[in-house]
């Protein structure tokens, strides 16, 4: 009952984390097409990248690719806030 619970070390990170939920909760719904957007630079442009990400949130950007073969079709936009 008394689990220890880590906290995310940036801003970035917890955007990359909620990336990874909204695609679990697309992926559990049948979505087959999703447009994320997102307001972190940082994890878009990783997103949108081929190469492995070697940074704090590597890990969460790999998890988030892993998914993308379960859409048809999926994107990934900045938006400025």
């Amino acid at each position: 009952m008394s689990k220890g619970l880590v906290l995310p070390h940036s801003v970035v990170d917890v955007e990359a984390i909620e990336v990874v939920r909204a695609l679990a909760f697309a992926n559990e719904i049948r979505l087959s097409s999703i447009n994320l957007v997102g307001d972190s630079k940082v994890v878009i442009k990783a997103l949108r990248s081929d190469d492995e990400s070697f940074t704090s949130l590597g890990h969460l950007i790999a998890d988030v690719k892993s998914f993308t073969d379960a859409f048809s079709g999926i994107s990934f936009s900045h938006i400025r806030r």
